[in-house]
């Protein structure tokens, strides 16, 4: 496909070796044809020249993820790391061509969890599952972390807690899933639908429609919560056992009621960050003695 731009201008037909994959599948797709419609096959196509791309460098990931590692840890936070029990997706629901998006860090182009949504998690985790709470000690404990009550209430207050970005620690493998829906008109034509009409009615004799979406393969991200100042000793602890949690039963991103999402705990690389950081605690100690 030839882009309605001048010709000087024109982006080249494959991405190249050292560009940034995110922007590259988001801002540069190319595969309409000339009377602008578009194939589930090129949607796949475009989907695979992602997955052959370099996904992040492992050096910077490293380095980002130490600073945020040494900032969380000044601000009396805590970090830690879950890997995937299978597959994740993340913005899903984004504007793209090939139907599906997907989230992509601007700086270092891997797959991320923004803050907001792991709050969400967390707060979802909250409403759903503390069971042991009153509803007035709940509506207390909702409106200390996350600053309303209600999440439809606009926020007089910020939280008692700040939730970073979730990013993988290592460059993550990418892959091609396929879903197919079959009884796309039923959906689509929501209240004007009719069982009385064969082609929208919910039957098994309507053709599967495949559709390509991007996913994560099981991999490994880092998450970061820090407490604001004044926060009750004891509280950062509740809120990590409620991310871990929600990551363990609600899963994260889309999908989650296909199996998508889901998390376990890295228990091995907590328990290697707390000791780090322990030492870096006693070294910074001594310097400041002397």
């Amino acid at each position: 496909m030839v882009s309605p731009l001048y010709k000087e201008y024109q982006a080249p037909s494959t991405k190249p070796e050292y560009a940034h994959t995110g922007l590259w599948f988001d801002r540069f797709f190319n595969r309409y044809d000339e009377s602008w419609s578009l194939a589930n096959e090129d949607k796949q196509v475009w989907i695979k020249q992602a997955i052959k791309s370099q996904i992040g460098k492992k050096e910077h990931l490293e380095t980002f993820t130490q600073r945020q590692i040494a900032l969380v840890a000044q601000l009396k936070g805590s970090s830690q790391r879950y890997t995937s029990d299978w597959h994740f997706i993340t913005g899903m629901g984004n504007a793209h061509p090939v139907e599906n998006g997907f989230s992509w860090h601007p700086t270092l182009a891997v797959p991320y969890l923004s803050g907001a949504s792991v709050k969400g998690l967390v707060r979802a985790w909250v409403e759903m599952n503390d069971e042991k709470q009153s509803d007035e000690a709940k509506k207390a404990r909702l409106k200390s972390w996350f600053g309303t009550e209600d999440k439809k209430d606009v926020a007089d207050q910020t939280g008692d807690f700040v939730f970073f970005d979730a990013l993988p620690d290592e460059p993550p493998l990418l892959s091609c899933d396929i879903m197919t829906p079959h009884m796309g008109k039923w959906y689509s034509d929501g209240d004007k639908a009719k069982l009385s009409d064969s082609a929208t009615i919910p039957a098994d004799w309507h053709e599967p429609v495949p559709v390509p979406f991007l996913v994560v393969k099981k991999t490994a991200f880092v998450f970061h919560i820090a407490p604001r100042s004044g926060v009750k000793a004891g509280e950062l602890d509740l809120v990590l056992s409620a991310l871990t949690s929600a990551l363990e039963w609600l899963g994260a991103g889309a999908k989650t009621s296909a199996g998508y999402g889901y998390m376990t705990e890295d228990r091995r690389y907590t328990q290697d960050l707390k000791d780090k950081q322990a030492k870096l605690q006693i070294e910074q100690e001594k310097e400041q003695a002397l």
